[in-house]
């Protein structure tokens, strides 16, 4: 069976010199996260630089590939693909069976519709092992990039062979940021020489509202923007918090973001005898986000974990003066003294000196806010990322290398 997507808009000109890109991600625009964001970022910029696009979005359920059209008039297929479980009945084997043909003949048609000659893999996941052996079959470059938690997840056995294939079988691997790289070379010392190190950029869209927004004046002292789970670290931040009123210091924070440590959090801080200093207003809207950043002096990222922290440079493009942790791709974003302040990891009384040192020295913390600004502009812009990675798809497509690794690397 066929399906037929809507015809390719005008942003994707079809040209025999300038072949398409198939994007597969998890998650896609909106709200859906750094993932989600920083791919419809780069689809967007590919399609400004004349490079065709496609995104395959690999959801939870279903039965029949669904389209739409995204902000750009890029197109969009829901595909629901299935590994299968021995321990399962014969019926929801076959059933598996059905939707990994429906995937193929998908793609099959995507691929001749739309002039695909690449398929471009984001956030590996274990449904990647069967989507990857069908983009091989219809003929694609296949080409991955490892995002952050998906390496830490290498701890699975199903995710780790899946990684281990996508290594083995594409033609070109990327991490987020250098320390990613070392992480997965953890794993896979082979990667250490292989895998390519292109970093995230803030999106277009949040630029250009960004600089739309002009706020009277910066009432949040101290926000904190993500997911309320351990890996982000707002306990530390509530302990700095505390950490200052113990020393006569009294510093407001916003908490924006939901999660399942929320109820947790917001305990932490009734018993440290922060109500009064704290706010909770859940998650926000991303549309909301520049306003928000625009009215804040100091932004708080005490991640525990962070492959790359595109809330950093979120907050710098609105001129917000950033505190984040030392760890993961934070030092590749930020860099310590001269555009934001780095401190030690799940140290409160490290994050309370530095909130304590920009709290006193406007001067410096409009010096560092002023300089992480100019720096996100110049070096994370949507355009550089764009142009990083149409270059490796024309490489991996006239080489078509695919990396030939050792059995050793990859026996369990």
């Amino acid at each position: 069976m066929e399906v037929e997507p809507p015809a390719p808009s005008r942003a994707q000109p079809r040209d025999r010199e300038n072949p398409g890109v198939l994007m597969v991600t998890p998650w896609y625009g909106g709200s859906g996260g750094g993932v989600a964001v920083m791919t419809e970022t780069l689809v967007h910029s590919l399609q400004e630089a004349g490079v065709r696009c496609v995104v395959a979005e690999l959801v939870g359920d279903g039965w029949w590939p669904h389209t739409r059209l995204g902000a750009h008039g890029e197109l969009i297929v829901s595909l629901c693909i299935r590994q299968p479980d021995p321990r399962r009945s014969r019926t929801r084997g076959a059933l598996a069976g059905f939707r990994t043909e429906l995937a193929q003949r998908t793609v099959r048609h995507l691929v001749r519709a739309h002039g695909l000659r690449t398929a471009h893999f984001h956030y590996v996941m274990p449904a990647y092992s069967i989507l990857e052996r069908i983009c091989r079959e219809s003929r694609l470059v296949t080409l991955a990039t490892f995002h952050g938690s998906d390496v830490s997840a290498l701890v699975e056995p199903d995710a780790r062979s899946t990684a281990a294939q996508l290594l083995r079988s594409c033609a070109a691997v990327t991490t987020v940021s250098a320390a990613l790289r070392r992480r997965l070379s953890g794993s896979f010392p082979y990667a250490a020489s292989t895998a390519q190190v292109i970093h995230n950029s803030y999106s277009t869209e949040f630029a250009d509202i960004a600089q739309s927004v002009r706020a009277t004046r910066r009432d949040i002292e101290v926000l904190f923007v993500g997911n309320l789970n351990a890996s982000k670290g707002v306990d530390v931040l509530l302990g700095a918090i505390a950490v200052l009123r113990h020393r006569g210091t009294e510093v407001h924070a916003m908490i924006a973001g939901d999660g399942p440590d929320r109820r947790d959090l917001e305990s932490l801080a009734r018993g440290l005898d922060l109500g009064s200093l704290v706010t909770f207003v859940g998650r926000q809207d991303r549309a909301v986000l520049p306003s928000l950043f625009s009215r804040t002096r100091l932004l708080v990222v005490p991640s525990r974990a962070e492959g790359f922290g595109l809330v950093i440079l979120e907050g710098q493009l609105c001129g917000a003066a950033v505190i984040a942790s030392d760890v993961g791709g934070i030092p590749e974003v930020l860099r310590h003294g001269r555009t934001g302040l780095l401190f030690r990891p799940e140290d409160p009384v490290s994050l309370a000196d530095a909130i304590a040192l920009l709290q006193a020295s406007p001067a410096l913390r409009d010096n560092l806010a002023a300089a992480g600004r100019a720096r996100a502009l110049r070096e994370f812009s949507p355009g550089r990322m764009a142009n990083k990675y149409a270059s490796l798809y024309r490489e991996a497509s006239i080489s078509q290398g695919v990396p030939q690794l050792r059995e050793a690397y990859f026996g369990d």
